[in-house]
């Protein structure tokens, strides 16, 4: 896309849209929570991985080739697996 998109919270029981993260973070793909209150989230055109908090700050965690994306978190082991679909791997990642 143009312009980078936002995480966005949509309630199910009225349809109400409330923005998660306060700046433009990127072309967004995989979401998992942090444990935190936060969100793990991939950009797959960029290959980022960013943290964005419970208060919306988007924090760049990673960098890779583009196609990273469909990530899990193991949050009590704090994982992060990560494919690289274009790379043809997959790889584990202790968070802090």
């Amino acid at each position: 896309t143009k312009v980078p998109g936002r995480l966005q919270a949509i309630h199910l029981k009225n349809n109400l849209h409330e923005v998660i993260s306060k700046a433009p973070t990127g072309n967004l793909d995989g979401v998992e929570a942090d444990g935190k209150g936060g969100f793990i989230v991939t950009d797959w055109r960029a290959g980022k991985v960013f943290r964005i908090s419970k208060r919306g700050k988007a924090k760049l965690l990673m960098e890779f080739p583009r196609g990273s994306a469909d990530h899990a978190y193991l949050v009590d082991r704090k994982w992060l697996i990560l494919p690289e679909m274009l790379e043809n791997k997959l790889t584990a990642f202790q968070l802090k």
